[in-house]
């Protein structure tokens, strides 16, 4: 039952705080700034985040990798960084 209630605040305070920005938030407002804006930021901003997702892929296949190297259990995933994992380990291990 505490659990069930716990979800429910949560859930009714996402709704709120939802509908108090569809209903306060100006599209017209954040169109003209949109248009007004530099396009050379715009276009640095969506390349770092290309940069930084990329990044992030990289970063789960290594913990992927390691999960599937330490458990063996996993074949649909086949560890690509498989030597730098194992080395990871082995320092973590060495501790």
């Amino acid at each position: 039952m505490k659990r069930h209630l716990g979800f429910a605040l949560k859930l009714l305070l996402s709704v709120a705080l939802i509908a108090y920005m569809a209903v306060t938030f100006d599209l017209g407002d954040a169109a003209q700034r949109i248009r007004q804006a530099d396009m050379a930021w715009i276009a640095a901003a969506i390349a770092l985040f290309v940069v930084l997702m990329a990044n992030n892929a990289l970063r789960w296949e290594i913990v992927i990798a390691a999960i599937t190297v330490a458990t063996k259990t996993s074949s649909r995933v086949k560890p690509r960084w498989s030597e730098g994992v194992r080395l990871l380990m082995s320092r973590a291990r060495d501790r």
